[in-house]
């Protein structure tokens, strides 16, 4: 057996490590707030076609409060849909992706959990490409892969019904997409990573704005390896227009 076919057999193990760790006690407990959330605007998505602030004709609360609040804007006004028919506190990439296993395999903690750990499997392989291009060691990659699947808090995050493996997995492909712009200077490459930061603009809207930011820092102002040019004058077009038009929809300046 070659190196080459021994890496691929390893990086296979520790993939199929991972899941087994990520699938213990799976639906050992209920789903709560936030996941029931995740779940309630992917069934909107199903029935309505959008998530938005009603369900079962009730209106939706992001959490529950026992303090007494006697102004009138406040009060029983939920964060996230306050002042817009449209979830509009996050973006609507998880609901839109969970939605057909909903729609395929209902609601249970299983069914709603497992389609996350598919994030996990593109995780690792993008961290095990980026790491060995960045090292120059497949060791190193693999050893990078190995700890991603024992580790705790990925584990953790990365069972649950909720945006937090897509932010990891886009996160990871960003920077390693944003290395190979920096080191090749390659147009397909800020395509890919302008594509990347629009997908995680529609996972989580804050988040994008700093990865966003440090990219503009890390490039421009620390290692100043990338000029403005036009082709990232095309690139953030592409990025404008497949994120204001959202913006506007949900009245995002409202929240």
């Amino acid at each position: 057996m070659t190196n080459k076919h021994k890496n691929l057999l390893l990086l296979i193990l520790i993939i199929a490590f991972g899941i087994f760790l990520r699938t213990i006690n799976i639906n050992r407990y209920l789903t709560w707030q936030d996941e029931a959330e995740t779940i309630i605007n992917s069934i909107q998505v199903i029935e309505d076609g959008y998530p938005h602030g009603y369900f079962k004709g009730k209106p939706m609360f992001e959490s529950i409060s026992f303090i007494k609040i006697n102004d009138p804007i406040y009060r029983y006004a939920s964060a996230n849909y306050y002042g817009s028919k449209y979830e509009n506190n996050k973006g609507w990439l998880t609901y839109y992706y969970l939605a057909p296993f909903i729609k395929t395999f209902g609601v249970s903690e299983t069914s709603t959990r497992l389609p996350f750990l598919l994030f996990y499997v593109l995780t690792t392989i993008v961290l095990y490409a980026f790491s060995n291009k960045l090292f120059k060691n497949k060791k190193i990659a693999l050893l990078a892969t190995f700890i991603f699947a024992i580790d705790y808090f990925a584990i953790y995050h990365g069972q649950q019904a909720r945006y937090y493996s897509i932010f990891i997995f886009l996160n990871i492909w960003s920077l390693y997409l944003n290395y190979l712009y920096l080191h090749s200077k390659k147009n397909i490459h800020l395509f890919w990573l302008t594509t990347s930061l629009i997908l995680m603009f529609h996972t989580h809207i804050v988040l994008c704005l700093f990865l966003g930011l440090f990219f503009i820092y890390y490039d421009f102002i620390k290692t100043k390896k990338i000029k403005f040019n036009r082709y990232i004058i095309y690139n953030l077009a592409y990025f404008l227009l497949f994120t204001i038009p959202w913006l506007i929809l949900v009245e995002f300046w409202v929240n």
